[in-house]
């Protein structure tokens, strides 16, 4: 469009449409690393103090309840887990 605010020009203008430029630069885009052994307990804590102050939807407890069996059956089959549960040496979860 010239400047002054006079009617576009062009082939894109003569065939109604408006002209676009193509602009191609790099984008950083940050992908949360998976948690590490270490991240566990903390993020588990930290996922307690959220339910508990309300800041889990409802509707997602359904699902957050299905992935808490299956880490809780995971956690049970662990060898280290069952011996030292049978020896009572190590608490059980309720």
């Amino acid at each position: 469009m010239p400047s002054g605010g006079g009617t576009p020009r062009g082939p894109a203008a003569a065939s109604g449409l408006s002209a676009v430029r193509v602009v191609e630069r790099p984008v950083e885009v940050r992908v949360p690393a998976a948690p590490t052994r270490r991240d566990w307990a903390g993020l588990l804590v930290e996922l307690a103090h959220q339910l508990d102050d309300g800041h889990v939807y409802d509707r997602d407890l359904p699902d957050l309840a299905a992935a808490l069996v299956n880490v809780v059956d995971a956690y049970g089959r662990r060898p280290y887990v069952r011996d030292r549960s049978q020896r009572g040496t190590l608490p059980i979860l309720r």
